[in-house]
């Protein structure tokens, strides 16, 4: 499983109430999170080799009023930022933190609200 999954499953087994997505909001239902993988930093690496990815993705609520997608980025949010030491799709992710607050992104194309919040994931390297 690759970064967005991983990140989709925490999401899942950690009771987010909604569909949750991976790469791109689908028009149905319109209630939903995402996850969107997006530019990180360099892989960490030691004359041992590489040590530590640090990833990133953007997790995106959509919901037809404000506060029914408040409530599902502040779900989301808590069930991400802070979260250590968890082993996804056979990586293990040293640390998941939020890089801001969640933050309102308006009105969608059909005037569905949507917000995000932008993570940095410590995982272990893979190579």
């Amino acid at each position: 499983m690759g970064l967005g999954e991983d990140i989709a499953d925490l999401l899942t087994t950690g009771n987010l109430r909604s569909t949750v997505q991976v790469g791109e909001l689908l028009p149905a239902p319109i209630s939903a999170v995402v996850v969107v993988p997006a530019a990180g930093q360099p892989t960490l690496r030691t004359f041992g080799g590489a040590v530590l990815e640090m990833r990133r993705v953007q997790i995106r609520a959509r919901a037809t009023d404000y506060l029914t997608v408040e409530r599902l980025m502040t779900s989301a949010h808590g069930i991400l930022d802070g979260a250590q030491n968890k082993v996804l799709g056979f990586r293990n992710y040293q640390f998941i933190e939020a890089v801001q607050p969640p933050f309102y992104l308006g009105l969608d194309q059909n005037r569905n609200f949507v917000m995000a919040c932008n993570y940095t994931c410590y995982r272990s390297a893979s190579t």
